[in-house]
């Protein structure tokens, strides 16, 4: 009895040892990649991805365990690129594509869509530490045609020097430079950059309420026909851009903000920005918005709209802008109870000069009596070197502004004086002459 005891303990020690060598054998057959830390190349002669979706395919398989650079040699990519969370991806660990000659025309990433199922060049879903420079993004298709396409959730998200193109001819929704719709975001920043066509260069609304960290600073926007709309987002940075709509009648605003909350002591500041509209629309529309600054902006609007359209704003200033409309008005203001507007240019053609609370305004003294505000503001013609160039001429606006902190330097980066000009566009008035 104590034998076959024995010989039965014996036996199952031996199926478990084999049972156990097994296992180890299989998990050592597995494969095992390296995370990636440092630099790699794509595309060229000898890289380490020859594309960028290898490259993708590589984050998902390896994660990261350093700060990631793909440099991406001279040439054009016709793939879609889909960036996802990545395993070992922080605030430190950042993920990078960008130019190998830091020249943005010099990489090109294209793809016609042809659906909605496929409408991107570059996606970010649940995407965090990413960060695009200097390469261009080309959506060739004529009504898919977005370029970056954002959903789910978004982190710490920076496009620094990039080109994004779209369709010239589009109008639609599908259409746009970047589009981000996310169910939840925060940080994201587009600096330096360059938009053409697409009904917008950005469209981007945050599906669960505001959130903090966005930023818009010194891209160019040409020919969009939406130009720039921010919705349900917080602690908003603008500034430093030149948004231009296309020259026909039905194009939109050039900058839409709606429900962009933010804290008093962080309010969202839209400044030094060059804004150009030919509709019956308005070239900047701000609603909804608590904790707003609007300080030495330049407007223009070329259409038969509004330059300056205001409505429901808890708590927002207005100072040391330039509102030039050609026929419609320099400004409409409704429902706006902390409404702080001054030392601006508000100036038309057009039969009246704004409309407050729903009552048209034929000048100034109109104007200043009907809201109490403006006591410091003048109606002048800037004098724009052109319908897009809004860099004013106009000596009385040279130095008719209000010094703010917050802006202490012009679009061009030329410290401002004290009192500064009206306008995004700091100058002297010294050399000019008036208008004959």
């Amino acid at each position: 009895m104590e034998f076959t005891q024995k010989a039965i303990s014996l036996v199952l020690s031996i199926a478990l040892y084999r049972t156990i060598t097994v296992s180890l054998l299989a998990l050592l057959a597995i494969p095992v990649h390296a995370q990636l830390n440092g630099s790699y190349t794509i595309g060229g002669s000898s890289p380490d991805y020859p594309s960028f979706s290898a490259a993708t395919t590589a984050l998902q398989s390896s994660g990261v365990s350093g700060p990631v650079v793909f440099v991406v040699a001279t040439g054009d990519y016709n793939e879609q690129v889909t960036l996802e969370a990545v395993t070992g991806a922080s605030a430190t660990n950042t993920i990078t594509f960008e130019s190998a000659s830091g020249v943005s025309t010099d990489v090109n990433v294209y793809f016609a869509a042809t659906s909605s199922s496929n409408n991107y060049v570059i996606r970010l879903s649940d995407a965090a530490h990413y960060r695009l420079r200097n390469i261009t993004v080309t959506a060739t298709g004529t009504i898919y045609s977005r370029a970056v396409h954002g959903q789910n959730g978004l982190q710490d998200l920076l496009i620094e020097g990039c080109r994004l193109t779209s369709s010239a001819t589009s109008t639609g929704s599908t259409s746009a430079g970047i589009y981000l719709e996310p169910i939840l975001s925060e940080s994201v920043r587009i600096h330096d950059s360059y938009f053409s066509g697409g009904a917008y260069a950005l469209y981007y609304k945050n599906g669960n309420g505001a959130v903090s960290g966005t930023e818009f600073t010194d891209n160019v926007v040409e020919d969009s026909y939406n130009g720039v709309h921010l919705e349900d987002l917080a602690d908003v940075l603008v500034t430093g851009n030149r948004i231009t709509n296309p020259a026909r009648t039905d194009a939109q605003r050039a900058l839409y903000l709606n429900n962009c909350d933010a804290a008093a002591a962080s309010p969202s500041l839209v400044a030094n920005n060059f804004l150009t509209a030919t509709s019956g629309n308005r070239v900047l529309f701000a609603a909804n918005s608590d904790n707003l600054r609007l300080y030495h902006n330049s407007l223009n609007q070329r259409g038969t709209g509004t330059a300056l359209f205001l409505l429901s704003n808890p708590d927002v200033e207005v100072k040391s802008n330039i509102l030039h409309a050609t026929s419609g008005y320099a400004a409409d203001v409704s429902s706006n109870p902390n409404l702080d507007m001054d030392y601006n240019d508000l100036y038309t053609t057009g039969t009246y000069l704004t409309r407050y609370n729903g009552t048209p305004l034929t000048d100034l003294a109109a104007w200043q009596s009907a809201s109490e505000q403006g006591d410091n503001s003048l109606s002048f013609a800037p004098q724009y070197l052109s319908e897009t160039d809004l860099h004013a001429q106009a000596p009385a606006l040279a130095t008719a502004g209000v010094f703010q902190a917050a802006v202490p330097d012009d679009i061009d980066g030329e410290v401002r004086g004290d009192p500064p000009s009206i306008g995004a566009d700091e100058y002297s008035a010294a050399p000019l002459q008036p208008l004959a």
